[in-house]
């Protein structure tokens, strides 16, 4: 692992540049972003965010010039909500032809709009079985990409599952079980409390629309899986990196999570080394961004890795609490925080 660890200090690091700042909205819009949490792109280049504090979508052109914002909170069809009883609320984007869908997770539905006018076409009940969405895409006409955290016989377990519009399973992906927490009590045995694992594996899903391929890992290993949009396994990508160590620093902000604050509910466990990584990004043609980020500071670590496999590069990344980075047909959105906490949204690309 030490001479893995030190040849992969070798690798030549990589910067994410920015490509283009997002203007934010007019003072005299009585707009601001929020939380932005999910990003679109349209056949034009046109960039959409969702903020589901805000219960927005904002819209720039494909130079970071604002343009407009759409939506507003309510139970009518076409209107969101977002919410969730604890954290912040639920919501993903997708562009496919000319529709936009807005995945509502606090409604559970999928409202789809027509581009490039906005115009609202219908929305549909999505309603599944008892769990968290973690992640949606519209991959194909009627044809839907789904990440969830779900109840099994067997527990708690996250799957990836490929539906049609009315919800009907047309093909599981994945589905492993969710090590990065432990429910005891309940159903008759007193107050039910949680264990959770910081820095645990968990399943990583992403689709890049400019290749029409889904991407899945578990990180508890160093690999990928590649499907196409009707499903079928197409290929595999295995590389080696390594598992880094949990500091002293990583438990630190880890327990600082609001969650766990005041709580004798939930207790904290730690492993001695992370999963191999947090999330994956298509990066394009380039292959794929395969790194871990940090629960606060929302610091990430990872790798450049080519299709093929090879460690093409490493790199660090800083985006703030509340911050991510978001990606959709190879373009990625850096959302980040200030000092004063307030959101700076940037175009960026693998330089």
């Amino acid at each position: 692992m030490l001479i893995l660890l030190l040849s992969l200090l070798m690798v030549d690091p990589i910067n994410l540049e920015t490509v283009s700042t997002l203007q934010p909205p007019p003072d005299d819009s009585d707009l601001f972003i929020e939380l932005p949490v999910d990003v679109a792109f349209d056949d034009k280049g046109g960039i959409y965010v969702l903020d589901v504090a805000a219960k927005k979508v904002f819209i720039w052109d494909s130079s970071g010039n604002y343009r407009s914002a759409f939506g507003q909170e309510g139970p009518a069809p076409g209107e969101f909500a977002f919410s969730r009883r604890r954290g912040p609320g639920t919501g993903f984007l997708s562009i496919l032809g000319n529709e936009l869908y807005v995945f509502d997770g606090g409604k559970r539905e999928v409202n789809i709009y027509s581009l490039p006018d906005l115009t609202f076409r219908k929305a549909i009940p999505f309603k599944q079985a008892r769990g968290r969405t973690e992640g949606f895409w519209a991959i194909a006409k009627q044809r839907y990409l789904i990440h969830k955290r779900t109840f099994g016989e067997s527990g708690l377990r996250e799957v990836v599952q490929i539906m049609d519009e009315e919800g009907a399973l047309l093909q599981t992906l994945a589905d492993n079980k969710t090590n990065d927490v432990r429910i005891q009590g309940g159903s008759g045995q007193g107050r039910r409390s949680m264990t959770f694992i910081g820095y645990a594996p968990k399943t990583s899903v992403n689709y890049d629309a400019s290749q029409e391929r889904v991407v899945v890992g578990y990180s508890d290993f160093s690999s990928l899986t590649e499907y196409n949009t009707s499903g079928k396994e197409t290929g595999s990508v295995k590389f080696k990196i390594p598992r880094l160590e949990v500091t002293k620093e990583d438990k630190e902000e880890y327990g600082s999570q609001e969650r766990f604050a005041n709580s004798n509910r939930f207790k904290v466990e730690y492993p001695s080394e992370k999963a191999f990584y947090d999330a994956i990004l298509p990066a394009g043609k380039k292959g794929y961004l395969v790194y871990n980020i940090s629960p606060v500071k929302r610091d990430l670590q990872g790798f450049l890795i080519g299709r093929e496999g090879t460690v093409l590069a490493r790199f660090n990344y800083h985006c703030g609490e509340n911050g991510s980075l978001v990606g959709e047909r190879g373009r990625m959105l850096a959302v980040r925080t200030d000092e004063n906490g307030e959101f700076k949204l940037h175009e960026v690309k693998v330089n």
